[in-house]
């Protein structure tokens, strides 16, 4: 057994191993550990959090743990953290606009940035085109059938395609596009990025002289601005094949769905559509890069910062929709 608790008193009697550090703070604060007495030779991490976490007597401790506790002092490391986390609140907008800086790339911070740029294209292409037209072909699908029951009996089928097509086209594919990418993609990009921070990368970027804001977070809103409007554009299509899908079962003919959509204005939904989902691309983008920017080093953080990234995306892509919705109809 590695450890043995006797009321407030915790005996260690094995080793520890370096990556259960965390394990042991939650033990120390748990157990409410006052007096701690180890039978074994403890790291230095170790050491200290159980000087920041209890207040152990170190009699009876091997020398060179007694002195290595004496000569630890946990104050200072508080003090820096909050600092940290104090000057990271302050500068968080000048960081944010520092993405948009004008000053001239030099050629690799330009060839680094259309890199960036490809990629994140192709992230957010292939990871999410087949999932949106499949579930938006199943949600045309949905949509239809029941409007087609609906509408059955005031015996005006035609009119429940045509409600069909303008409540997904203008409203459901936008809203819930925008809601599958930022699940799928942009809470990817914000492990990365923090992920990113805790290795270590930006400041290699750094010596490199390849800004980070400009040369990393700069080409990946601006792909994640581009890839927006060409998958709304797929799951436009998936919902449109799944309406006339239904259409066809119910047993109208193809090229009378066809006319239909010409005779609607189809063209004028889809361009509302890609409006819609351009405006919603931008809430989201700048959200990753917002949540990027919190640096978090630790599983805590990296939670938070995916938090920060689906509510204001969640909650953005809403307004945007609602705001339009309204301007439209007035």
């Amino acid at each position: 057994m590695r450890y043995e608790i006797v009321g407030n008193t915790l005996y260690i009697n094995s080793a520890i191993p370096v990556d259960h550090a965390n394990k042991f703070k939650k033990l120390l604060r748990r157990y409410r550990i006052k007096q701690v007495t180890p039978r074994v030779n403890l790291s230095y991490p170790y050491i200290f959090l159980i000087k920041k976490y209890t207040k152990t007597n170190v009699e009876g401790w091997p020398e060179n743990m007694v002195h290595a506790f004496n000569s630890i002092n946990v104050e200072p490391c508080q003090a820096l953290e909050q600092n940290r986390q104090a000057l990271l609140k302050r500068n968080w907008a000048k960081r944010f606009f520092s993405i948009f800086s004008f000053t001239d790339n030099t050629w690799l911070q330009t060839k680094f940035w259309f890199e960036i740029f490809i990629q994140s294209m192709y992230v957010c292409i292939t990871q999410n085109i087949m999932v949106l037209f499949i579930l938006f072909f199943g949600a045309g699908l949905a949509i239809s059938f029941l409007l087609y029951a609906e509408f059955l009996k005031y015996s005006i089928q035609i009119e429940s395609c045509k409600v069909a097509i303008y409540s997904a086209s203008r409203i459901l594919v936008p809203i819930l596009s925008g809601l599958v990418i930022t699940a799928k993609t942009c809470t990817a990009f914000t492990s990365i990025i923090n992920k990113m921070y805790s290795c270590g990368e930006v400041k290699v970027l750094d010596l490199m002289n390849l800004p980070y804001n400009r040369t990393f977070l700069h080409p990946l809103l601006f792909a994640i601005i581009c890839s927006g409007p060409l998958l709304n554009m797929i799951a436009l299509y998936g919902v449109l094949l799944g309406i006339c899908f239904t259409w066809i079962i119910h047993g109208w003919s193809w090229t009378l769905f066809i006319s239909l959509l010409k005779l609607d204005s189809t063209r004028n939904h889809v361009l509302d559509s890609l409006f819609r989902s351009l405006c919603g691309s931008i809430v989201y983008g700048v959200a990753t890069c917002l949540a990027g920017l919190r640096g978090a080093s630790s599983f805590e953080g990296i939670t938070q910062s995916i938090n920060i990234c689906v509510n204001i995306s969640a909650l953005g892509i809403i307004a945007v929709n609602t705001v339009i919705s309204i301007l439209t109809v007035s």
